[in-house]
């Protein structure tokens, strides 16, 4: 996540930023890859109590 957050704060992309709305699309991607990867890796009891305490059922979420 922190190598992500580091990508789409940086001033250098694959694709320029100023080329809206396509310049943002490889920061969007990147960014639902990484919360994707990340709940996947997460203990799948540890994702389930967190996605009940924000009130998202367990089921739609990856690895479920």
């Amino acid at each position: 996540l922190v190598g992500a957050l580091g990508y789409v704060v940086m001033p250098f992309d694959l694709i320029p930023d100023f080329g809206v709305p396509f310049g943002e699309m490889d920061d969007l991607a990147l960014a639902v890859a990484a919360v994707h990867y990340f709940l996947a890796w997460c203990p799948v009891h540890v994702v389930d109590e967190h996605a009940r305490i924000v009130g998202i059922r367990p089921e739609h979420l990856p690895g479920h």
